[in-house]
């Protein structure tokens, strides 16, 4: 599956991992018995009788893993490498988004890029739909309010700060969900 050893390292790490701690959330289960099923757009599940939800994310560092029993949930963890984004920037942010991007200083694009993308990415994964090629016209940057409506339903995001670890890192809950 992977041709470079410190990749094929990490996804077992990665699965490992994600197993010890979805066994604190099935009752009886030991971590080599859980079954991690994935939909057509790679969204990782359980068996949905156990009503458990989860979202996984990584970079160079770091792995967040987020559970739920009640709701869908979504994260993402991106690396702040000191990198311009710019060439994908159209592709990516919405117009609301770009103005708040255009308006920043040289200093600050990157993470407030990198601040709607894990916006954007926790969301797809939130709903399961995986990442699409009109990020643009999803609209982020009121994301921060205590609830949101996107598309008719409610959401709720929320950042998980690791400043120590140069990350950025959101959450994203499907209010609606049960």
């Amino acid at each position: 599956m992977y041709r470079i050893p410190s990749l094929a390292r990490r996804m077992i790490v990665t699965r490992g991992l994600t197993r010890k701690i979805l066994s604190f959330y099935v009752d009886g289960v030991p971590p080599d018995r859980i079954c991690l099923y994935t939909t057509s757009y790679g969204k990782p599940y359980l068996e949905p009788s156990l009503n458990v939800y989860f979202s996984l994310s990584h970079c160079s560092d770091a792995l967040v893993v987020a559970v739920s029993r009640k709701f869908d949930i979504g994260v993402d963890i991106e690396d702040i490498y000191g990198q311009s984004h710019q060439n994908i920037v159209p592709f990516v942010l919405s117009d609301n988004e770009l103005e708040i991007y255009t308006g920043a200083d040289a200093g600050h694009k990157e993470s407030i890029f990198l601040t709607f993308w894990t916006r954007k990415e926790a969301y797809v994964k939130c709903l399961g739909i995986g990442l699409t090629d009109n990020l643009n016209r999803i609209d982020t940057s009121n994301f921060l309010s205590k609830q949101i409506v996107f598309q008719g339903k409610y959401f709720e995001c929320f950042s998980i700060d690791v400043p120590e670890m140069n990350c950025i890192s959101h959450l994203v809950v499907n209010a609606n969900s049960t």
